[in-house]
C-alpha cells in the first residue's frame, strides 16, 4: 500500500507542476510574445543539461555506461526523438494549426493508446474502474477545451499532429521503463532531454529566435525549466515505475486542473459553470483511482 500511494502522490505532484508550467507558458508566449519554438529547446536542453550534472554527482563514470551497450542506446535514441522531441513538436504544431484547446484534447487521448497497448501485450481487458476513469478523463477534457460547443472546423493536419502527440505519451511512458531500471531515471531523463533539445534547436533555428531578458520572464522560464520539466518528468517517470501506464496516464490527465488554477492565481483566468464540471470530471477520476483494493 506504500507503495502505490508513493506512485499516487509521485504521478499527482508531476501533473500539479506541469499544470504550474502550462501557467509560466502561457505567460510567456502571451506576455513576453516568445515563440513557442524557443520555448520547446529552453526547456528540453537547460533541464535536460541540469539534470545531467545531477546524474554525474552521483553516479559518475557510470553515466557513460549506456553507450557501450548497441541496443540500450538504440532505446534512449528512440525514446528522446520519438517520445520527448516529437511529443513537443507536434503538440505546438497542433496549436498553430488549430488551438491550444484541440491540441489538449487530443493529446488527451493519450491515456486511450496506452489502455489499449496495455491491453494487448498484457493479454487482459481493462478494469471496468479504468474504462470509468477514462471516460471521466477524455470526458471533462473535452468540457473543459469546448464548453460543448461544436461549431469549430479542425484542420485535417491538426487532428494529425495532435494524435501523434498522444502516441508519442505513450513512446515515452513505455519505452524507457527497462533503461530506467538499468541506468537510473535521471540519466535516461537526461539524455532524452538533451538528445530531443539539441534536435528541437536545429530544425527550429533556434538562434533565429528571441528569448526574455527582464527578470519576470527569466522566472517563468525557471517555472517552465525546474517545476515543469527537470522535477515533473522525474516525479511522472518515478510514479510510471511503481503505477504502471495505464494508471499513471489516467492520473497525470489532473494537468489542465493543475492549470487553470495557476492561470487563475496568477494571470486572472476566470471560469464558467462548465469548467468546474470537467474539473469535477477529471477529479473524480484521480478520487477512483486512489480507492485500490
Amino acid at each position: 500500500m506504500h507503495s502505490f500511494m508513493a506512485g499516487f502522490l509521485f504521478t499527482i505532484f508531476s501533473a500539479i507542476f506541469w499544470g504550474l508550467s502550462s501557467a509560466c507558458g502561457q505567460y510567456l508566449l502571451d506576455i513576453k510574445k516568445v515563440s513557442a519554438e524557443w520555448l520547446v529547446v529552453v526547456r528540453l536542453l537547460a533541464s535536460g543539461i541540469f539534470l545531467f550534472f545531477l546524474a554525474f554527482k552521483n553516479q559518475k563514470k557510470d553515466i557513460f555506461l549506456i553507450f557501450s551497450d548497441k541496443k540500450d542506446f538504440f532505446i534512449l535514441i528512440f525514446y528522446a526523438i520519438f517520445g520527448l522531441f516529437l511529443c513537443q513538436y507536434t503538440y505546438y504544431l497542433s496549436i498553430k494549426l488549430s488551438n491550444a484547446a484541440i491540441a489538449t484534447i487530443l493529446q488527451y487521448t493519450s491515456p486511450a493508446f496506452i489502455m489499449i497497448y496495455m491491453a494487448v501485450i498484457n493479454k487482459k481487458f481493462p478494469t471496468k474502474l479504468e474504462i470509468l476513469s477514462l471516460f471521466l478523463v477524455m470526458g471533462g477534457v473535452f468540457i473543459l477545451a469546448t464548453h460543448l460547443k461544436f461549431d469549430f472546423a479542425i484542420p485535417k493536419e491538426a487532428i494529425v499532429f495532435g494524435l501523434i502527440s498522444a502516441l508519442c505519451i505513450l513512446v515515452y511512458s513505455i519505452t524507457p521503463i527497462n533503461i530506467n531500471k538499468k541506468y537510473g531515471i535521471l540519466t535516461t531523463l537526461s539524455y532524452g532531454l538533451i538528445i530531443g533539445g539539441i534536435l528541437a534547436a536545429l530544425i527550429n533555428k533556434n538562434w533565429t529566435h528571441h528569448g526574455v531578458k527582464d527578470i519576470d520572464g527569466l522566472f517563468a522560464i525557471f517555472g517552465t525549466v525546474f517545476f515543469g520539466t527537470i522535477i515533473s518528468f522525474s516525479f511522472y517517470m518515478k510514479g510510471l515505475s511503481i503505477l504502471g501506464p495505464t494508471k499513471t496516464s489516467l492520473l497525470a490527465a489532473i494537468e489542465p486542473v493543475a492549470s487553470a488554477f495557476f492561470i487563475y492565481l496568477f494571470l486572472g483566468q476566470r471560469y464558467v459553470f462548465l469548467d468546474y464540471i470537467g474539473f469535477i470530471m477529471i477529479l473524480s477520476c484521480t478520487i477512483l483511482l486512489a480507492r485500490r483494493k
